[in-house]
């Protein structure tokens, strides 16, 4: 890109620093308004647990097809058409549809994130400077990740209906459909060669599932990211009806966890790094921390404490995910590493939907505070799984020693 087109690409990059903001809220405040809805619905914790294998299911198709999608519509069609779907879904939330509806919603609500997620990632891939820019990108998801859990919570403390929130939501997505519409029609959006290329890897994908270590890094991620999401979900939750907190005060717990998710991971690794911690040993540590954090929200049941383990769980689950793609070009081949962190990443979203249903279900039957030996079970596996999967490296950097 010359330096002619540089100034063009500012309203790009805001355009999609608001749209992480934007999808970061929507997904974080989800957990803060589970309660309501589950009296609204009538339903029971195993029930509402649908709407996240919905949402999980659309952004699990959207992010298969994204490279065909893009390749077909080009890059502004494909986020124009991505945000007004956005704008429909959190209207149609809005206007509290029947649980069936609802489920629906909430699988074009997935797919239309999806969309927001690869279509501004891939633009963003090909400007000046992408390396830092990326890096910002995910730090305002984080962003709206601490912000959605508040706006979500300060409805509820004023006796405002949860499809309020999406009222919200629907409104700041008008500006970035508004945005996508005017910004997004620079022939520099048009579909790159290498992502040509992975809307036709299938044979590559094929190849890469045949071997061991990346269905280990899979299951990696697919836990992490069931930590993850559960714990940003059902927390909210847990400090009402274990805890007997306020909505508000609640609230901003969650929010702590989800700023301490987003601060660990851009600087775990640097502090990793002064202090000469091996990869491996870096995520020892943090898998650990998870486990001393969730030790300490279950044993020493006070405000502070719980504040605190929740924090330090979003601080140290933060750099799993990272950590696992990064270790991606050492498990397979260089022709495999795109294609498979593609797969990864589709095997991630599933995690959050399984394992935050499952607590949801064991929530039912025995109570809120399974969340806690559900963590620490999980983080268990993790720990195993983290083991295996370094020793079946042919080649290891010293790096990961």
């Amino acid at each position: 890109m010359t330096d002619s087109n540089r100034p063009s690409s500012t309203p790009l990059v805001v355009l999609a620093f608001f749209g992480f903001v934007l999808i970061g809220a929507t997904g974080a405040a989800v957990g803060v308004l589970l309660p309501s809805q589950m009296v609204y619905y009538h339903v029971n914790t195993a029930v509402i647990g649908l709407l996240f294998f919905a949402f999980s299911t659309g952004y699990f198709l959207s992010a298969s097809s994204a490279g065909l999608l893009i390749q077909k519509l080009d890059q502004c069609r494909y986020l124009t058409g991505g945000t007004a779907l956005f704008l429909v879904s959190t209207f149609a939330f809005a206007l509290k549809p029947p649980f069936i509806l609802a489920l629906a919603t909430n699988l074009l609500l997935g797919f239309s994130t999806a969309i927001i997620d690869v279509g501004f990632n891939a633009a963003l891939a090909v400007l000046p400077s992408r390396v830092n820019l990326l890096n910002s990108l995910h730090a305002f998801f984080g962003l709206g990740a601490l912000l959605g859990p508040l706006v979500a919570s300060a409805m509820l403390t004023i006796h405002w209906e949860w499809n309020v929130t999406y009222l919200v939501w629907c409104s700041l997505s008008l500006p970035l459909l508004i945005g996508s519409v005017v910004s997004l029609r620079s022939p520099s959006l048009s579909v790159s060669t290498e992502q040509a290329e992975l809307s036709a890897a299938g044979n590559v994908v094929v190849i890469g599932l045949k071997l061991h270590a990346v269905w280990l890094a899979m299951l990696f991620l697919f836990l992490a990211v069931g930590i993850e999401v559960s714990v940003g979900i059902w927390s909210y939750s847990f400090l009402l009806s274990e805890r007997h907190l306020g909505t508000l005060l609640a609230g901003w717990i969650v929010s702590g966890y989800w700023l301490s998710l987003t601060l660990g991971r851009f600087l775990l690794n640097r502090i990793a790094k002064q202090l000469h911690m091996s990869m491996a040993g870096t995520a020892y540590s943090c898998l650990a921390g998870i486990g001393v954090s969730t030790l300490l929200i279950w044993l020493l049941p006070s405000t502070q404490a719980t504040t605190l383990g929740f924090c330090l769980i979003g601080f140290f689950v933060g750099p799993m995910f990272p950590s696992t793609i990064v270790l991606v070009p050492y498990l397979v081949p260089d022709r495999l590493v795109s294609s498979l962190i593609g797969i990864l990443i589709g095997i991630s979203v599933l995690g959050g939907a399984c394992f935050p249903w499952l607590v949801g279900t064991l929530a039912q039957s025995i109570g809120i505070w399974v969340l806690l030996p559900c963590i620490l079970a999980l983080t268990t596996i993790m720990y195993l799984n983290w083991w295996v999967m370094t020793r079946q490296l042919t080649t290891m950097e010293p790096a990961f020693r």
